[in-house]
């Protein structure tokens, strides 16, 4: 059984986790132009995105209070964070890119629907005692671990059983997939037919 962690507003919780500050943008410079690296939940409602001009960004938001982003913190916290759920088992791994949306997976083994649950909300309930706000996924595979736990709410685990794969991607937007639209829809049961476990197996941390 896969999970696969999803923690959104990644960098930004590593700097104001659970507190009720005004919209926060982290930024990065280069060539005297800023763009915006992450945003809070907040600044993402009012229309902000990863990549816009920070002028944009502050035309959107101009309440929001502007960081200097910190790209080694975030890749320390995403290592910290696979440590602390290496506690529950030793395959865990992390995609790249996780300053907007932290994506991390673990091998949970040949568990029951019921143990793989329990441990998932030990930890999201361990997650939030630190500060970060996950959903989990539970599948056979990172992919459709990977939609579960995108489709899924802060604090939530969703489950896809084994043999239900093609069905739960064909009730899915393809904008909870993690490809391009155009060419999600076609690849759907090309995911469930070949994107078994033993590709998609973690690495050992």
């Amino acid at each position: 059984m896969i999970a696969c962690i999803h923690i959104p507003y990644f960098a930004t919780q590593i700097i104001r986790s659970g507190s009720s500050c005004k919209p926060l943008i982290l930024a990065r410079y280069k060539g005297g132009r800023g763009k915006v690296y992450a945003a809070c939940e907040t600044a993402i409602q009012s229309g902000i995105k990863v990549g816009m001009s920070l002028s944009r960004a502050r035309a959107l938001c101009p309440e929001a209070e502007v960081q200097m982003a910190s790209p080694g913190q975030t890749r320390r916290a995403v290592q910290i964070n696979l440590t602390r759920i290496s506690a529950y088992t030793q395959w865990v791994e992390a995609e790249h890119h996780a300053a907007q949306t932290a994506t991390l997976f673990a091998d949970l083994g040949r568990l029951t629907i019921k143990d793989g649950q329990q441990i998932a909300e030990q930890i999201t309930q361990m997650l939030g005692e630190h500060g970060f706000k996950a959903s989990i996924g539970l599948a056979s595979n990172k992919f459709v671990a990977h939609v579960a736990a995108d489709s899924g709410h802060c604090g939530s685990v969703s489950i896809v059983r084994k043999g239900d794969e093609a069905a739960y991607l064909a009730s899915r937007s393809v904008a909870h997939l993690p490809l391009d639209t155009e060419t999600a829809g076609g690849w759907i049961g090309w995911v469930c037919a070949v994107w078994d476990r033993s590709r998609l197996y973690p690495v050992q941390l």
